[in-house]
This record gives structure tokens, sequence and C-alpha cells, in this order.
């Protein structure tokens, strides 16, 4: 598995943890400690993590404006989860291209959680998207 797909995995389990369970960022770490040390992805997965939690009410709002039919609170815990890590990455991980959020978004559904959750983060982050760019292009 490449760097950035297991880290993506961590912080999936990190925000699945801390949304199940009361407990600190740092105690959902916890049993990933020596692997983020030993891979490399330990400040990719701090990262991603503190920018989540630090942006959470902006991206569920968007999460929610975009997801036709759904709220954020109906949404799958997984799933919730991995399209606030593709959205994140999307606003403000500029060196990651949307097109590798929403593939990697979609792996990550596809692998993790229900069988129409890949279509289901697919249509939300490729809405979002669009209307990212037809926001910035004018």
């Amino acid at each position: 598995m490449r760097k950035r797909t297991r880290a993506r995995k961590i912080v999936m389990d990190v925000l699945y943890h801390l949304e199940i369970e009361e407990c600190s960022v740092e105690g959902a770490l916890h049993p990933y400690v020596e692997e983020l040390e030993s891979a490399g992805i330990k400040e990719f997965v701090d990262s991603e993590i503190e920018g989540i939690i630090t942006h959470k009410k902006e991206l569920d709002k968007m999460l929610d404006e975009s997801a036709e039919g759904w709220s954020i609170s109906r949404m799958p815990v997984l799933d919730r989860n991995i399209l606030r890590i593709g959205l994140y990455e999307i606003l403000y991980d500029r060196d990651i291209p949307d097109s590798v959020s929403i593939n990697e978004a979609v792996e990550m559904a596809n692998m993790y959680s229900t069988e129409d959750s890949g279509r289901f983060v697919n249509g939300i982050l490729g809405r979002l998207v669009k209307d990212l760019n037809k926001t910035v292009g004018g």
C-alpha cells in the first residue's frame, strides 16, 4: 500500500474512532504511533487530522448542501469521514490534485464501506469540485 494511501486509512480510522468513542486525538492515534514514525507519514497524518477537525463545520456544511436527499448526520460514519478527508484535501492541500483526492476517497469507500459508497462519494466530491471550479472560474 502506498504511503499516502496508508496515511489516509489511518486518518479515516482516527476520525471514525473520535466520532464513535469519547477520546482524544492522541488516544485514537496511539495504536499507530510506531507505524507513523517508521513509514514517514506522521506529518501528513497529523496535518490531515488537525485540518479536518479545524474545518469540520465548514466541511460538513458543504457536504450537507451537496448531498441531495442526504444530511451529513444520516450518512454512514465511514462515508462522512471519507468525504471529509477528500473535501479537506480538495480545499486545503493544493499539492494533491483534486482527481487524486477523489480517487483515493472512492477507493477507501469501495474497500471499507458499503457496496454503494464508492459511487456516493464520487458523486458528492465530483459535484463539489465542479461547483468550486465554477465559483473560481467565474
